[in-house]
């Protein structure tokens, strides 16, 4: 408890004082203090033993005089400035316990300086009752106290040469009292001369005592001026806990201009800018920034420093740099012991920040244990850097431009955990001057260039370029996708992967799949896969345990290479496999003789013809020819040994050309039932329509389907004449249908799917005779629309089909009898001829000419239909016929060569049965009617149709 003391004490403690020290000139020493002995106060002051809270001051100082709670004139430097000054100090106690109960404040105090000198030093108080005296650095403080919130610092002119504190805090063993956090208080600098040592938005001094302090939202902003450390321990801290097991967190330095300087190159790695620092163990820090977005910075910089052990942890600090410029060391984090959690500290730039003195680290070389997450991202950063180490993950991206002398993420110091190492570079460049030592790589739509990098686990280069030395030490994969690269040198690999399209060049320098285990020894392990339509090309080839080349895009090139080497191959028991298909691209001029090279090198060795089983040679899609493997001197060669032959394929299309004339063949079948339905013994002026909806399967080699409607609209009259009775009509007619192709040619699994859509119209007339006789003409035109996709393919593995429109033009004739059996029966026997052309068309598929010519069909049908119950409202019927196609072919031709084309040729034979009814005292008549095909054309088909009589 705060010990009391009684009236004659004071009195006694007064006359001390004004003995004993040359502070105490004012017998009013229990006042608020303004100008003492050279040091500005706002409120408070030294008091000893009535002690009380500072809060809510002002001072505002310029050269020559000060405003606040009092205003005066200044006679010369000063030494000090406080806002607020409340001090319990255990040595003014008359034991040797402090009184923790009587802790004060100084809180919510505020400092201008708008110039003079502030020149530091110090200030004694003599003790009492003993021989010590005690003496404390003089400060700029917005408060000065055993607790300190909310006190602001601001410096717009002036030559200060001591430290500067938003607040300064003096407090022991507090662990088990009540305490307030730290917050809020601020150093603000725009102008000025400094040169002094520790510049913090509070900072914690308790001679490393036990007082688990949370600090939070502490920090300095600067703007302009110039700060120089004059000593190694000058710093500029966002916060600092002199504090055993205390917590930092969101505390910041933010530097938007000025100079900030180490005096000398000695003290730029020792002069540190930190967002917050705990110097004592057991401490955490976390979600603390120093951000820079202009001016000078020369000296070390740490988004964090702590003193971590056991579970305290120093997670999400960051340094952030847009702009200025920074020389020295910049840590993301920096931790003290190699206990705790560091976990995704990170250093983030961007803009044209000058780099180039700076060395970035994701963590201190020495502490790394436990450590995970830590990164540097340049988001759309223009500059360079001097050197970039100890990071998880690199990451340049988003257009930026990054030129660095040394990358280094690997981790040597095997008893701490080691970093993933991954160096991202996104849609930026990145150009490595020196040594680089990474884990993994990726490249992703980006530039790399580096002398030398070391990898030691995956690497994806992806729609990328660049120049690099690819050094290996135990890598696992490389991957190397649509991108133009040349590496110097490759060596100690697993899986060397090239996926290349669009001609994109890689060269690959030496290539060496050994593992050695000393000088003299090595064993063969890295396999290269190659899938590219361009050359692959290397200066020597050794060690590869084996050779895998994906022929699907390996484009022929008349007397060139797959795979070039200027020097020395080795690939004495290499397992080499070649798969796929030799290609060319559409319209290649090849002659019998031509060669390519599998393999060309300036010595060959350990390899033969019979490694490679690749015999064909696809051109387009359309078109092939034979190639066999020959030994040349140093070289395996491909040799065309024949002309060139239409491919497996090119019959699809001619598929797909007699799918849509079969379909809209159709389209005469429901022309025909339509004659029966116009003709249906009513007079005058009607209307008709009918719907046709079929599946069918031709014979023609690849069994051809074709599904589809077809419908039929039209208006007509029957007129009765003295021998017979004439009806006629016009109509509109429209299908669409679809069917699909099968393709397995040279390994392919394609199913093409084809769609055929015809609008047209036409028109139709019939004499019936009054013995039964009938003639019957129609004609028909139109368009057709026909389509297919996904139906072929080209030695590169594109899928192609097409789109068209044709004419097309159709007759019909047709003569019968009809024979009465009885007054309800009868029996219709007729000959029907049909007749359709199809105009044609050309085009391009995957680069090769396409040419239809015109389709012509041309079939007759012979049948009979045996109808029943005619004289009732409901009749039915039932008819037989045979079918046959005289011509049905659609030639086609691709590059230049006629595709065998499937034909329509034939016989099939038809049944029939129907219902239809047509009540005598009704204008209207419907039919339903199915039919079966059998032969060339098999499947089943049904109808409706509806007439409707205006008479």
């Amino acid at each position: 408890m705060k010990r009391k003391m009684d009236s004659k004490t004071k009195i006694l403690t007064a006359a001390v004082l004004c003995a004993c020290t040359t502070l105490w000139v004012n017998t009013a020493w229990a006042a608020d203090y303004t100008y003492l002995n050279n040091v500005l106060y706002g409120g408070g002051g030294p008091q000893v033993f009535e002690s009380k809270d500072s809060n809510n001051n002002s001072i505002e100082m310029t050269e020559s005089t000060y405003t606040g709670t009092a205003t005066g004139d200044i006679t010369g430097d000063v030494k000090g400035v406080y806002g607020g000054f409340a001090l319990l100090k255990d040595k003014y106690s008359w034991d040797d316990e402090p009184d923790l109960e009587a802790a004060l404040e100084a809180n919510d105090n505020k400092v201008v300086i708008n110039g003079g000198n502030i020149v530091g030093g110090s200030t004694t108080i003599a003790g009492i009752g003993s021989s010590w005296n005690f003496t404390y650095d003089n400060a700029v403080a917005g408060g000065y106290s055993n607790y300190t919130l909310n006190n602001t610092v601001i410096i717009n002119d002036g030559n200060i040469a001591t430290d500067i504190y938003g607040g300064l805090m003096e407090v022991s063993n507090n662990e088990n009292q009540d305490h307030p956090e730290i917050v809020g208080n601020m150093v603000y600098i725009a102008g000025g001369n400094i040169t002094g040592e520790n510049i913090a938005g509070v900072y914690i001094t308790d001679e490393g005592r036990n007082n688990r302090n949370i600090v939070k939202n502490n920090g300095v902003e600067i703007s302009g001026g110039v700060i120089t450390a004059e000593t190694n321990n000058g710093n500029i801290y966002g916060a600092y806990a002199d504090d055993y097991n205390c917590i930092l967190e969101n505390n910041k330095v933010i530097i938007k201009g000025g100079q900030i300087n180490a005096s000398d190159d000695s003290k730029k790695y020792t002069f540190g800018i930190y967002g917050a620092c705990a110097d004592r163990s057991g401490s955490s820090a976390n979600n603390n920034i120093v951000e820079i977005s202009d001016g000078t910075v020369t000296g070390a910089i740490y988004g964090a420093y702590a003193y971590a052990s056991n579970n305290n942890k120093l997670i999400n600090n960051k340094v952030i740099i847009t702009g200025g410029s920074v020389s020295g060391n910049v840590y993301a984090v920096y931790s003290r012991n190699g206990a705790g959690t560091v976990k995704d500290n990170g250093i983030e730039i961007s803009g044209n920040a000058d780099l180039s003195e700076a060395e970035l680290h994701g963590y201190d070389s020495s502490r790394s244990s436990n450590q995970s997450g830590q990164y540097l991202k340049a988001d759309n950063y223009q500059g360079s850097i001097k050197s970039i180490d100890k990071f998880d993950t690199v990451n340049i991206s988003n257009g930026s431009k990054v030129a660095v002398e040394e990358v280094d993420l690997y981790s040597y110091d095997y008893s701490y955990d080691a970093t993933n190492g991954i160096l991202i570079v996104n849609e930026s460049e990145l150009d490595i001057g020196g040594l680089g030592y990474v884990n993994e790589l990726s490249v992703q739509s980006g530039i790399l260039k580096a002398n030398d990098i070391y990898a030691t686990d995956n690497i994806q280069i992806v729609n990328s370029a660049g120049t690099i030395n690819l050094l290996g030490d135990s890598v696992g994969d490389i991957l190397i996708e649509n991108s133009d690269l040349k590496v110097n040198k490759l060596y100690e690999f697993d899986n060397l992967i090239i996926n290349n399209d669009n001609k994109r060049v890689v060269e690959l320098g030496n290539i060496d799949g050994s593992s050695y285990f000393d000088s003299n020894t090595y064993t063969q392990r890295g396999s290269a896969i190659i899938n590219t339509d361009s050359q692959f090309k290397a200066n020597s080839i050794i060690g590869l345990k084996e050779l895998n080349v994906d022929m699907t895009a390996i484009n022929w090139e008349k007397d060139s290479a797959v795979i070039d080497v200027s020097g020395a191959a080795d690939l004495t028991n290499t397992a080499i496999s070649a798969t796929g298909t030799l290609a060319a691209a559409a319209g290649t001029a090849v002659q019998n003789g031509d060669h390519m090279s599998f393999i060309k090198a300036g010595t060959l060795t350990g390899a033969s013809a019979a490694n490679v089983d690749v015999k064909k040679l696809q051109i387009g899609f359309a078109s092939e020819a034979d190639v066999e493997l020959q030994d040349g001197a140093n070289s395996i060669d491909w040799v065309v040994t024949g002309a060139t032959a239409p491919t497996e394929q090119t019959k699809i299309i001619g598929e797909s050309r007699t799918a849509a004339v079969a379909f809209v063949n159709q389209g005469s079948d429901i022309l025909n039932n339509a004659f029966g339905l116009l003709d249906d013994g009513k007079y005058g002026i009607k209307t008709f329509a009918a719907a046709h909806g079929n599946y069918s399967r031709y014979d023609t080699g690849s069994n051809l389907k074709v599904n589809g409607w077809s419908v039929l609209a039209g208006v007509g009259d029957t007129v009765q004449k003295d021998n017979g009775s004439f009806s006629w009509g016009v109509f509109y007619e429209n299908g669409s249908g679809n069917y699909r192709t099968y393709n397995d040619y040279s390994g392919l699994s394609l199913e093409g799917f084809g769609n055929a859509v015809y609008n047209g119209g036409g028109a139709m007339a019939r004499f019936r005779a009054n013995n039964g006789t009938y003639a019957e003409l129609g004609v028909r035109a139109g368009m057709l629309k026909n389509s297919l996709s996904n139906a072929v393919a080209d030695g590169f593995g594109m899928h192609g089909g097409y789109d068209t429109e044709t004419n097309y033009f159709g007759t019909h004739l047709g003569v019968g009898h009809i024979y009465n059996i009885d007054g309800s029966r009868n029996i219709d026997i007729y000959g029907k001829y049909f007749y359709t052309r199809h105009s044609g068309e050309s085009f391009e598929i995957l680069g090769d000419k396409v040419e239809f010519d015109d389709a012509e069909s041309s079939r007759l049908r012979l049948g009979l239909r045996y109808n029943t119950n005619t004289q009732n409202d409901v009749s039915f019927y039932y008819g037989a016929a045979w079918d046959y196609e005289f011509n049905g072919k659609a030639q086609v031709k691709a590059a230049d060569f006629y595709t065998g084309n499937p034909s329509l040729k034939g016989s099939t034979a038809m049944i029939e049965a129907g219902v239809h009814y047509a009540p005598d005292n009704s204008p209207w008549s419907i039919d339903f009617g199915l039919q079966g095909y059998g032969g060339k054309r098999d499947g089943f088909s049904g109808t409706m149709q509806v007439n409707y009589s205006f008479n």
